[in-house]
């Protein structure tokens, strides 16, 4: 995961390694090393799985803000079937009026925020200790007048407008030349004139099939908002998608997730405008769920002993640490159930 990350942040794009996690590991390579007698993953995600003629159907949760289904579009159905979500169908403040009413430990606990492998660690250190810093040219589009100075375009994405530290703003990243290192910005005067309506996805998951309505509703970052949109097949593998309204912050790289309603139907990955869609290893991540070895990873997983990266709380360098998994479990329980390592975020 921190391999694909980083190199897609290399080559000016927006990662979405929330999806790839939930689709590869806690709902991938978790589930494979599930003894089968376990008939479903408990997790604690703000999302509802539905049954509709023996289809399996991701609906949103009627928490607007802690809704999760952005994170979950890349999921099958072979996946969806062997998961609970018991809360997805409570908002978030019915969830902690239940952990105060049943004097839970955790029930004052604040929300997690951020990518759930970094744990305490801030994106941006998390970024540097992997690509460090290079300083290059913070430059306004419309006049070519440079602005300031910054210390790496991978600390920047399409869209952004805080942490850009210049005065009289607010200004906009509009715009990255990675080979010059250079950042494009905007005033807020001018920041709509970059705003596009269309756009092309590659490496789309469609949950229970290629949707019928081609008149839909998207996601291109994770939030409340949804706008309306219409799809159109440009081949097999990439979908041109026509917003009815411009949006200005559409990121390279970065997932579009697309509903039919309270639905989530599926999702793809935002491809470079006016280029080929690729990633930046040639590999495709949304397409093909279940195989795994197209992440890149140095990491090898046993049977019983799932290995992963976690950061310590006050140092960026990663340290070994393992999850033991006992296949040995009694099944006889009718519905025997295993709690996921879920973040409230992803």
């Amino acid at each position: 995961m921190v391999a694909a990350a980083v190199e897609e942040l290399r080559v000016g794009r927006t990662p979405s390694p929330d999806i790839w996690c939930n689709q590869r590991i806690k709902f991938g390579l978790f589930l494979d090393k599930l003894d089968p007698g376990f008939d479903r993953l408990v997790s604690g995600h703000y999302a509802q799985i539905e049954y509709r003629d023996g289809v399996c159907v991701l609906k949103r949760s009627p928490d607007q803000v802690k809704d999760q289904t952005y994170f979950l579009c890349a999921l099958d159905q072979g996946q969806l079937r062997r998961l609970w979500f018991p809360i997805g169908h409570l908002s978030k403040g019915e969830v902690r009026r239940l952990a105060r009413e049943w004097q839970l430990p955790n029930r004052d606990r604040k929300d997690s925020q951020g990518i759930c492998f970094l744990g305490k660690i801030k994106y941006p250190e998390f970024v540097r200790f992997h690509l460090g810093e290079r300083t290059g040219e913070i430059v306004e589009l419309e006049t070519g007048r440079t602005l300031a100075e910054h210390r790496g375009f991978w600390f920047y994405t399409i869209g952004q407008r805080k942490g850009i530290g210049l005065a009289g703003g607010p200004w906009y990243v509009v715009k990255k030349d990675v080979a010059a290192n250079r950042v494009y910005v905007s005033h807020s005067d001018h920041y709509l004139d970059h705003a596009r309506r269309r756009f092309v996805v590659s490496q789309v998951n469609w949950i229970a099939g290629e949707p019928e309505p081609r008149q839909l509703q998207v996601k291109v970052r994770h939030g409340p908002r949804l706008a309306d949109c219409q799809i159109r097949s440009v081949d097999g593998d990439r979908w041109e998608v026509t917003l009815a309204e411009a949006d200005q912050g559409i990121a390279p790289g970065q997932s579009a997730v697309f509903y039919d309603g309270e639905f989530c139907v599926g999702g793809g990955v935002i491809h470079p405008f006016e280029q080929r869609p690729q990633d930046a290893t040639g590999r495709r991540y949304l397409p093909d769920n279940r195989n795994a070895a197209t992440l890149p990873s140095s990491r090898t997983l046993s049977s019983r002993v799932f290995r992963f990266l976690t950061f310590r709380a006050n140092s960026p360098v990663p340290v070994r640490s393992s999850l033991t998994v006992n296949a040995e479990l009694s099944s006889s329980a009718r519905l025997n159930c295993l709690s996921g390592l879920v973040g409230t975020n992803e």
